[in-house]
């Protein structure tokens, strides 16, 4: 979804509706539980030591806050099986695009769960949020794979690569301040 406002609430449901049901739109389905990219995609990822609690980090892990970035935003409940949609703006554009989450997996230790791309969605790939507990701190890792499910979006792939990175650094910003 392409528009030059932001989506509302209605058009965000909607594609919610459509990423609960709709086939991934690529195979490898679960890979992000690792650290190595299927074969043909793009490898994405950072991370930081929080300077929060961990719990604390896990609410706004849970809560999509590192989506919460001005330009970008996220709408949606980590659950397995649950859609979430992210909307970004770029160049005056906001884009709206559908994952659903694979998996979530809660220790002690860690909390990490991983999303995927669904049918309609610009991209095709994995992308995963993990948070470690390492002494009195918290570790915030994202990792993702992706590769063009459009011919549009192999066009602009110039374009999304940076983003993809901005968001990395972004989103360990975002969760430092929760």
């Amino acid at each position: 979804m392409y528009r030059l406002a932001r989506p509302d609430d209605t058009a965000l449901q909607s594609l919610l509706d459509h990423a609960r049901v709709a086939p991934h739109n690529y195979a490898e389905v679960g890979q992000s539980r690792g650290d190595e990219p299927p074969v043909g995609y793009w490898p994405n990822g950072g991370q930081a030591t929080l300077p929060v609690p961990f719990e604390r980090a896990c609410d706004a892990l849970l809560s999509l806050q590192m989506f919460d970035l001005g330009w970008l935003r996220a709408v949606g409940r980590v659950a397995e099986g649950e859609p979430v949609a992210v909307t970004t703006r770029l160049f005056g554009v906001w884009t709206a695009q559908a994952c659903r989450v694979i998996y979530v997996e809660r220790t002690a230790e860690r909390l990490r769960w991983g999303y995927g791309t669904v049918a309609g969605h610009a991209m095709a790939g994995e992308e995963r949020f993990e948070l470690r507990r390492e002494g009195g701190s918290a570790v915030y890792e994202v990792y993702s794979y992706s590769r063009p499910a459009t011919l549009f979006s192999r066009l602009v792939l110039p374009l999304v690569r940076p983003l993809q990175r901005r968001f990395a650094i972004d989103s360990a910003e975002r969760m430092a301040r929760c």
